[in-house]
């Protein structure tokens, strides 16, 4: 798959006719999602009875009715999961020429978090012997931008089989690297990772192709989401995993920050309670750097806040967009910034109820 798949460059478009619609119509979505008064409805139900009843007079009521139809929380993300598609397809058909090939690049987003789930099917199937049963049945099987075989993974008996049902390049030399730890059950997580940096490395691909103030921002943009998504994993796996600083950087996204080997191996080398994950991001976020969590209890309960205030972070970064100049590519990158957080906050309080939690633990999970 390549870019000039979507589009053509070199459009002489001005960014008043480019924008001007989609402006005017998604900033009025955008208005309209995930309000104060929605989330904490929702926060506030007694059960998943409430929560479900609550859906049904929003966009969101064929979740519910997944739900009803099987009293299955896995169906209920299966049809969340096509709405997601289902956005990234509309606003496609609203807008034109390189705007719409970078939204197409976007959505690949999707397409790669269901082929992480194919291969972890197949993986546990067929390497770890494991019965994968219904869980196979909620994998979605529909075309999301490339042609691949979804059925054909999971029943592969062999990683060449995987490659043949991948239908495309773009994926095979992502993932051929890791075909000796695929079939030795060495596990899947640095193949993943290898799709993420894919994934990256083609949306910046893609932005080349936009205008030159549209390509910077979108650059900024892309930059923070990987600073972000670096610092996550430094905080999780470093927690939770036995990892030596060389083989943490190797697992962090190029194009991100920088974090040099010796402040990595000096925060793996403290003990979990005295680690301070804010002091590795002097200089880049300084409001986060000003916070020591050392002393907030588990490892978990580290990952968990250190995770909000990244979150907080991102946030700010893309409301700047709504505030700034109209007329770029920004108001779509907000919109489904904004989507995309609506649907983790929606899955997050149907899984709570649907296991009991209680508002409180909710509402520390989903921030």
């Amino acid at each position: 798959m390549r870019t000039g798949d979507f589009y053509e460059a070199g459009s002489v478009k001005s960014p008043v006719s480019r924008y001007g619609f989609i402006n005017a119509k998604l900033r009025a979505r955008i208005s309209m999602i995930l309000t104060e008064e929605f989330s904490s409805s929702l926060l506030r139900s007694a059960s998943m009875e409430e929560v479900l009843q609550l859906l049904k007079e929003t966009e969101f009521s064929p979740v519910s009715d997944a739900y009803d139809r099987t009293g299955d929380i896995q169906s209920a993300e299966l049809e969340l999961f096509q709405m997601q598609i289902g956005w990234y397809r509309e606003i496609v058909k609203i807008t034109e020429d390189v705007v719409q090939g970078f939204i197409r690049s976007m959505s690949l987003k999707l397409e790669i978090e269901n082929l992480k789930n194919a291969i972890r099917l197949w993986y546990g199937s067929r390497i770890k012997k494991r019965p994968i049963g219904h869980r196979a049945g909620y994998l979605y099987r529909e075309r999301i931008l490339n042609n691949i075989d979804w059925d054909g993974i999971i029943n592969a008996v062999s990683f060449d089989e995987i490659i043949t049902s991948l239908n495309t390049d773009i994926y095979t030399k992502a993932i051929e690297p890791f075909r000796t730890a695929m079939e030795t059950g060495d596990g899947l997580f640095k193949m993943e990772i290898a799709l993420d940096r894919m994934y990256y490395d083609f949306l910046f691909s893609s932005a080349k192709e936009l205008p030159s103030k549209d390509r910077a921002l979108v650059e900024r943009i892309l930059t923070t989401e990987i600073e972000i998504q670096n610092i996550n994993w430094l905080i999780r796996y470093s927690h939770f995993y036995s990892v030596t600083a060389p083989e943490l950087e190797e697992i962090l996204i190029p194009r991100g920050m920088k974090i040099s080997v010796e402040d990595i191996q000096s925060y793996l080398s403290q003990e979990t309670r005295q680690k301070d994950p804010a002091a590795l991001l002097k200089g880049k976020f300084p409001a986060l750097a000003s916070l020591s969590i050392g002393d907030k209890g588990s490892a978990a309960s580290q990952a968990i806040l250190f995770e909000q205030l990244l979150e907080a972070t991102r946030k700010e970064e893309f409301m700047k967009l709504i505030s700034g100049y109209p007329f770029t590519i920004g108001i779509v990158l907000v919109y489904f910034f904004m989507k995309n957080r609506e649907s983790r906050f929606l899955m997050s309080v149907l899984n709570g109820k649907y296991y009991g939690w209680k508002s409180e633990r909710i509402r520390e999970v989903t921030g």
